[in-house]
């Protein structure tokens, strides 16, 4: 995992998530306002139509935003989201990456594309925090 400028704090807080960690899903990479989430398609993600599940997907991409938004150690939490599903992929390995759109004192808004490893665009989520 590549870690930017934040605190072991945040780490052991976003690397104690059970339900992530029992989808396979990993944290690569955490700066402030920023973190990168990825998982390789097994074949137990996929759905009866043998692609990944959105579930998976949703998750993947809320990892990141939770973890981006929690990395400036304040607690935040996820008041709003929606997500785009654009493509469906059944092998290989997707990433979900979280940057910050907008930062203010209590509100903070985050877009996170998921995507292939060639860079193929699969789904994007927008997403608000409510930091404590």
């Amino acid at each position: 995992m590549k870690i930017d400028n934040v605190s072991q704090k945040v780490v052991d807080l976003m690397t104690a998530d059970k339900f992530v960690d029992y989808c396979g899903i990993k944290l690569d990479e955490i700066g402030p306002g920023y973190a990168k989430t990825s998982v390789e398609i097994q074949p137990h993600h996929l759905n009866g139509a043998g692609i990944i599940q959105g579930g998976v997907l949703f998750t993947l991409a809320d990892y990141a935003l939770a973890s981006a938004a929690n990395s400036r150690e304040k607690l935040s939490v996820s008041i709003e989201t929606s997500m785009s599903f654009i493509k469906g992929v059944s092998t290989g390995k997707v990433s979900a990456t979280a940057r910050e759109v907008t930062c203010g004192r209590t509100l903070t808004r985050y877009d996170v594309p998921v995507t292939t490893e060639d860079g193929t665009l699969i789904a994007l989520l927008h997403g608000t925090v409510y930091r404590k």
